[in-house]
C-alpha cells in the first residue's frame, strides 16, 4: 500500500464499479487521506455520484472525494463512435 500513498500520480479508475470488502475500503480511505494529506496528485474516475459512493461504500471516502475537482462528461460511449462532451465541474452546475 506504500506504493500507492508515495507514488508521483495516482489514478484510481472506476472505483465503485465493484464490490468492495471491508478491508478494501479501509485502504482505499487510508491511501485517499495519506494522498490529500501530502497534496499528492490523485485522478479518480466512477460512474457514481457522492451520494453513491456514501451509500454502496463508506461516507468517509465520499467526504474526502468531496474535496476533488469533479469533472463530469456525458454523451455516448467513445468506443460507439461518439463524442463526449465537457461540462465544467459539477459544483458550478449544482
Amino acid at each position: 500500500m506504500a506504493g500507492y500513498c508515495v507514488a508521483p500520480m495516482l489514478i484510481l479508475d472506476d472505483i465503485g464499479a465493484g464490490g468492495l470488502s471491508d478491508h478494501e475500503r479501509r485502504i482505499l480511505l487510508d491511501v485517499l487521506d495519506r494522498r490529500g494529506n501530502d497534496c499528492r496528485p490523485t485522478v479518480v474516475t466512477t460512474n457514481l455520484s457522492l451520494d453513491q459512493i456514501r451509500d454502496l461504500m463508506d461516507e468517509r471516502i465520499s467526504s474526502r472525494l468531496r474535496d476533488y475537482l469533479a469533472v463530469a462528461f456525458t454523451g455516448a460511449d467513445r468506443r460507439g463512435g461518439q463524442r463526449l462532451q465537457f461540462l465544467g465541474p459539477i459544483a458550478q452546475r449544482e
